[in-house]
């Protein structure tokens, strides 16, 4: 979906879900092209599932499982929508361009949708 030097961000294009008019569930996984460290142990996957709105661009985090490609999670971290701010997606990055895909995935699902 979108990559740099640093990784390549893809989206689980059957899991955009609409939560509203303008909120997706989206799942994302990140892969690193340098193993990174967590609490000491590697991992160059991220699984992340994030809430997205699409009239702003501004997304909070649910949850994050990190791995090595092919591997058993490392670490799961989980947190409420609740508990956070909305983040805003920084401009100019393949953040940007990943968070756009998953906002016009989702705008053409729930579109097929109504038009059956």
């Amino acid at each position: 979906m979108a990559r740099d030097s640093s990784y390549q961000i893809a989206i689980d294009t059957t899991h955009v879900g609409r939560r509203n008019n303008v909120w997706y569930t989206v799942w994302y996984r990140t892969d690193h092209t340098q193993t990174r460290l967590h609490n000491g142990k590697p991992f160059n996957r991220e699984v992340v599932q994030s809430l997205l709105r699409c009239d702003n661009l501004s997304f909070k985090v649910l949850s994050v499982d990190m791995a090595m490609a092919g591997e058993l999670p490392i670490a799961h971290q989980q947190t409420q929508a609740g508990d956070q701010p909305w983040r805003f997606v920084e401009r100019g990055t393949i953040e940007e361009a990943a968070a756009r895909a998953a906002c016009d995935i989702g705008k053409r699902q729930a579109t097929a949708r109504v038009m059956r």
